[in-house]
């Protein structure tokens, strides 16, 4: 009886130290899964961005800037707005941000009359290079 009574006590000494190290295991296993899941998760938020992103960066900065010219009445020459003029400072803004207003108000989802007249007759491709244009002022 005594024999039976320490070979359970053994089997339980071992089995807590067993369920340690599988715990410390499976620790370093999930953290290991998680450290894979961030890289791809990381990388898949860089493709999104780049498949979004992408068909902004093919513009002409320099026609941006002719078309910009226009601009300049209500915006200023760097893009810091004109409070008499209402005119927001657009300057140094991202270009995914102005392109989408650009075309929000082309649409009229977002209504402003004074922008109106100058960006009725933009193309796509207008939009585009002027938002590269007034991204890159300071």
């Amino acid at each position: 009886m005594f024999f039976w009574k320490s070979f359970v006590k053994r089997i339980k000494k071992r089995q807590i130290k067993m369920n340690k190290i599988f715990a410390d295991s499976m620790d370093k296993v999930i953290i290991g899964v998680g450290e894979r899941m961030r890289r791809i998760l990381e990388v898949n938020f860089a493709l999104i961005v780049f498949l979004f992103v992408s068909p902004l960066m093919a513009q002409d900065v320099e026609k941006g800037a002719s078309l910009y010219k226009k601009c300049i009445v209500c915006h200023g020459k760097n893009g810091e707005g004109k409070r008499s003029q209402k005119a927001p400072r657009i300057g140094g803004q991202f270009d995914w941000y102005v392109y989408q207003q650009l075309k929000d108000i082309k649409s009229m989802v977002r209504k402003n009359d004074a922008m109106m007249p100058y960006v009725k007759n933009l193309s796509d491709q207008d939009f585009k290079d002027l938002s590269a244009y007034i991204s890159s002022l300071k």
